[in-house]
Formats: structure tokens, C-alpha cells, sequence
């Protein structure tokens, strides 16, 4: 992957870092003076976080989070109006769906979609309502979807990776392995040859998959999703 290339695939990353510190900065109630003394004490030589690296950006948010600065928690739009079910298998659903979403194989992400779903496949109107045997009826046509979109969820998917990723990661590593099939299909990435996981580091700072963390996988997933979702726009799918 190229200099440039990596510099895009990082962009949307970078720019959410630049985001959250402005409010962080503001929040804190910080004028220019007082901000720029913040970044030259803690990064000598330099005076704006347009000139700090992508890890020192992180180290100013955490400097904020330190002074009292609490990034909102915001509900997710994905998740609708409906309330959201809880229990194993109801996150289950919804980790299989959103990762659906995410693969370009479903248009809707919001749990009305999801509970829609769930009553096509089991005529039971909410996941709340869901015994094992239909919670698990569901569980298994949404993984036989995902199957058909590419994802192969067995150890034997892992290829080399397999003795470095905790059982929590295989089924996020096998999306995301998808989704790179996916974006090469659509001519979505800039050099089809390439592994996925040299645009995954861009994204998020971490230099091998084994290194991440539950939360880095979901930040791949989303940034391939959007990225696929951006193609089948182009393309008109």
C-alpha cells in the first residue's frame, strides 16, 4: 500500500480523533492561547493538533479525558426506535445482522429491520419473544446469509492468523475478510492484490490483527462497510 493510499484509508479516523478533541477543547473551556500551551507542553515543538501524529492525537484526547473532559455517549442511529433486546442470543442477532449491514447483503441496520426479519423467519413479533429453538432458527439463516456473501466461518478461514486470534475474534475476522473480497469484487480498493489487514493498521494504529482489540474489529468492520456501501453506490447495486 502506498504512502498516499494510507493516508486515505486513515482520513476518516483521523478525522474523528480532530472532531472529539474541538469539543473536548471547547467543553474545557480552553481559548487558543491556553490550547496551544496544552500541545507545546505536551509535545514540545509543536503548537496545533494538525501537526501531531495520529498516536499523539490520542495522547492529548487522553489528557483532556484526565482533566475532566467526558465524550458523549450517544445512542447509536443503527439501533431504531425499537428497544433493544437483551441475552446471548438476541446480541447475537444483532451482531449478525449489523455485520449483514456491514457486508452490503442488508440495506436497514436498525433493530425494526431486525425484528422484521425475525418475524419473516420465525412469526415471532419481537426478539424479546424468542424462545432458543427460534432464536437459534434465526441465528442460523443470518449466518447462512453472511455464508453466501462470502464469510466462512470455519477455523480453517483463518489461515495463517489462526493461532493468534482469541475465539472472540474469528467471527469479525471472517467478516472482515469478506468484506475485502467484497471491495475488490466492486473495485473499491485501490490495489486488489493487497491484504486487508495493511488498510486495517491505517485504520486503526495497530500493527497487526492479533494486537486488536473487540472494539478495533467493529472499527474495521464499519470503515469496510462504509466503504463497500460507498461502491455499491457508485455502481448502482
Amino acid at each position: 500500500m502506498t504512502a498516499a493510499s494510507k493516508r486515505a484509508a486513515s482520513a476518516p479516523i483521523r478525522n474523528a480523533r480532530l472532531a472529539k478533541i474541538h469539543i473536548a477543547k471547547k467543553e474545557l473551556r480552553l481559548d487558543d492561547a491556553a490550547y496551544r500551551a496544552v500541545i507545546g507542553r505536551l509535545f514540545p515543538g509543536k503548537s496545533s493538533s494538525a501537526q501531531l501524529s495520529d498516536r499523539q492525537l490520542d495522547e492529548l484526547l487522553e489528557h483532556f479525558k484526565a482533566e475532566g473532559f467526558k465524550p458523549a455517549k450517544s445512542r447509536p442511529v443503527r439501533s431504531g426506535r425499537r428497544p433493544m433486546a437483551d441475552g446471548e442470543q438476541a446480541r447475537k442477532l444483532r451482531a449478525l445482522w449489523l455485520s449483514l449491514y456491514h457486508l452490503g447483503e442488508v440495506r436497514n441496520p436498525t433493530e425494526d429491520a431486525l425484528a422484521a426479519y425475525v418475524k419473516r423467519t420465525t412469526r415471532v413479533a419481537a426478539l424479546q419473544w424468542l424462545d432458543v429453538d427460534s432464536a437459534s432458527k434465526a441465528i442460523e439463516g443470518l449466518k447462512k446469509m453472511a455464508e453466501r456473501a462470502g464469510v466462512d466461518w470455519s477455523r480453517d478461514g483463518l489461515g495463517q492468523w489462526e493461532p493468534y486470534l482469541p475465539a472472540a475474534s474469528h467471527e469479525p475476522f471472517a467478516v472482515v475478510s469478506a468484506q475485502w473480497r467484497r471491495l475488490a469484487e466492486l473495485s473499491a480498493t485501490q490495489n486488489p492484490k493487497a491484504r486487508w489487514w495493511g488498510v486495517a493498521i491505517a485504520a486503526t494504529a495497530k500493527t497487526a490483527p492479533h494486537e486488536y482489540a473487540p472494539e478495533d474489529w467493529h472499527r474495521v468492520m464499519e470503515w469496510f462497510g462504509k466503504a463497500i456501501r460507498q461502491a455499491q453506490a457508485r455502481v448502482g447495486s
